[in-house]
């Protein structure tokens, strides 16, 4: 394990309190002619059983939830560590399958889509396309692992030209 980790507290704060600052910005809804509208999403990264493990992940759920109703669609990810890197490299075996790999319960009303992954970032070609063919051109991206999965995500959205939150 890194013996220098990014303070996970910090981050985590930072990921709860995103959509709800999000949601001051009324991505998709603003109406003014300095503008184009904007038609965003909220794409919650990895909210999965295996990585709600402490109240601090918990916590980011209800946030995602509570202002889900503030963006177009909500989409989410779904990792399954596949990738042998994990298990070569860091000696990772978890989220394989079962019940761990499975969404929040309390997240699944609010999912508009789902994409599976087996790495780090959401970005694939999938995505990138089912982004396009939406006409999405904002993306507030929220979860636990914001050192990790969400940062890998929001750089790949960013260098795909998407604004990004």
């Amino acid at each position: 394990m890194l013996k220098n980790r990014i303070n996970r507290r910090t981050i985590l704060h930072g990921a709860i309190t995103l959509a709800g600052t999000l949601a001051a910005f009324q991505i998709g809804s603003a109406k003014t002619q300095a503008q184009p509208k904007r038609k965003g999403i909220l794409f919650a990264v990895d909210l999965q059983n295996g990585f709600l493990t402490t109240p601090e992940s918990k916590a980011v759920v209800p946030k995602v939830v509570d202002n889900a109703n503030q963006f177009h669609q909500v989409w989410v990810t779904r990792f399954f560590n596949r990738n042998p890197n994990f298990s070569r490299q860091v000696n990772w075996n978890e989220m394989v399958s079962g019940p761990e790999t499975e969404l929040s319960p309390i997240l699944t009303p609010v999912v508009n889509k789902t994409f599976d992954k087996p790495s780090y970032s959401s970005v694939s070609r999938t995505l990138l396309r089912a982004l396009r063919r939406k006409g999405i051109t904002t993306v507030a991206i929220a979860g636990g692992d914001t050192d990790a999965c969400v940062m890998a995500t929001a750089l790949g959205l960013f260098d795909a030209g998407f604004e990004t939150f």
